[in-house]
């Protein structure tokens, strides 16, 4: 009698532990369900402004952006392994780029300088900011990176004089010199052994606001995944001078020209979205629940109207049954 009791209640307890077991796990199961809503409404709908109040906790030379950091230290570790690595693949021993007096060629100059000889290459016209000069050729002094200027103004001029006979627009002037200061790096790479290595950042690819076969030509680019206003943050890290990060930027095409007045917007505004696109893959939809109608077309027009100068050339596939693995 007494054992069917104890059985009994045994059995009373269990039952018990399965019912509180199976509330439990449905109770869990709800706050999980709601913590989830919360942390998608966060992510979706969250005033920026309050966002960047987290921002402050983190630590000095780190950048937060919708809940991903960036680690400064280990990033200019790892860029410093991708030069290295990409220089020994071409077999030169160097490299070479322009510098303009700009934050971008600023933070790659350091960076290849840290690996490998490098030779800076400062190319101004007759309508570029004199100042602009000075910062490049102070930056090359403080960094100890061998520099040289060239004025480009006669090529220019030479190009006028015997293709057009007339003078050409401003816009087709900084295409020109664009293309002009890349055909100077590539004929001195030869002479120097080095390599040309990019600047153009993150913002500016997704956007397209670069010259094909210009600026955004090069052998690679230990930039091109950063945006601009991380660039901002990294050549604080880097101790880049502070007159070079704090003025506006610029492509410094022709005088009183600036990305700002060219693009409608600031990078800080356009990285916001850039971002969401580019780390999050937020499509037209959900972006448009964010951020204003018009600054989301605007980026998303330019980015797929301008996708052809992130990519290679398109060649047709004629040889259908090849084993390439060139192209």
């Amino acid at each position: 009698m007494e054992i069917s009791k104890n059985i009994n209640f045994i059995k009373y307890i269990l039952i018990k532990i399965f019912y509180f077991y199976h509330i439990f796990s449905l109770v869990a199961f709800v706050v999980f369900y709601i913590l989830l809503k919360i942390l998608i409404f966060f992510k979706y709908h969250c005033n920026y402004a309050l966002k960047s109040y987290f921002n402050k906790t983190m630590i000095k030379y780190n950048i937060i952006y919708f809940g991903k950091t960036m680690d400064f230290k280990n990033l200019e570790k790892d860029l410093l392994i991708f030069l290295d690595k990409n220089l020994k693949a071409t077999g030169r021993k160097n490299f070479i780029l322009g510098v303009s007096g700009g934050l971008d060629s600023a933070v790659v100059s350091v960076l290849c300088k840290k690996v490998a000889p490098t030779y800076a290459k400062i190319m101004p016209t007759n309508s570029s900011n004199k100042e602009n000069l000075d910062d490049a050729v102070n930056h090359c002094k403080k960094f100890d990176i061998n520099y040289e200027i060239y004025s480009i103004d006669k090529l220019i001029k030479t190009y006028e004089k015997i293709f057009l006979n007339k003078k050409i627009s401003v816009h087709r002037i900084g295409n020109l010199s664009a293309r002009i200061r890349m055909m100077v790096l590539y004929d001195l790479s030869e002479e120097l052994d080095a390599v040309v290595v990019g600047t153009s950042n993150l913002s500016e690819l997704m956007l397209g606001y670069g010259t094909i076969f210009g600026d955004l030509a090069c052998a690679f680019n230990p930039i091109g995944e950063i945006f601009k206003t991380e660039i901002f943050e990294f050549a604080k890290f880097l101790k880049i001078d502070e007159k070079i990060i704090s003025k506006k930027p610029s492509a410094d095409l022709f005088e009183g020209q600036n990305d700002e007045q060219d693009l409608g917007y600031d990078y800080e505004t356009l990285d916001k979205v850039l971002k969401k696109i580019y780390d999050d893959g937020l499509n037209f939809k959900e972006l448009c629940k964010i951020f204003d109608n018009s600054l989301v077309k605007f980026i998303t027009s330019r980015i797929e109207q301008n996708s052809f100068k992130r990519r290679m050339p398109k060649i047709a596939n004629v040889r259908k049954s090849s084993a390439n693995t060139i192209f």
